[in-house]
């Protein structure tokens, strides 16, 4: 697990002692380490609890790394389509199921990531402020 660690991380280490797996947290490393990290990975898997919107999808989208998300918060907004990743609902079967529909899918066929210019044409800051700025213009008419 690659993350920052936070007040789940001694819950983590403790689950994986108590069912005896093999875990490792992986935390503070550059840029150049996590585009490795997205780059050779099968799936990323995200079930963030108090996390509005996500930006480590996008930086996971942007490698072409395939994603399988908890549909909370913001999520719905950046996976519109199956191609884009699955989603499901907290619920642990669900995202079981979802983690081997992806690993199936992939299994037959190489990684396929979506166009690296997916990202910068729907999620970049300017197109951010550009989308604000036409709701903003909207509700003050």
């Amino acid at each position: 697990i690659i993350g920052h660690g936070g007040i789940e991380k001694e819950y983590l280490v403790r689950l994986a002692k108590e069912h005896n797996i093999d875990l490792d947290l992986i935390s503070n490393i550059s840029d150049k380490e996590l585009v490795n990290w997205y780059n050779k990975s099968k799936i990323f898997l995200y079930a963030g609890i108090r996390e509005p919107f996500g930006l480590v999808i996008l930086e996971a989208l942007s490698c072409g790394t395939p994603v399988v998300a908890v549909n909370e918060g913001g999520i719905g907004e950046i996976i519109t389509n199956n191609k884009l990743g699955v989603l499901v609902r907290r619920h642990e079967k669900e995202f079981a199921d979802a983690i081997q529909q992806v690993l199936f899918k992939l299994s037959l066929r190489a990684k396929r990531g979506i166009s690296p210019d997916y990202i910068q044409e729907n999620w970049s800051w300017d197109k951010s402020v550009q989308d604000l700025e036409k709701h903003l213009k909207a509700i003050s008419k």
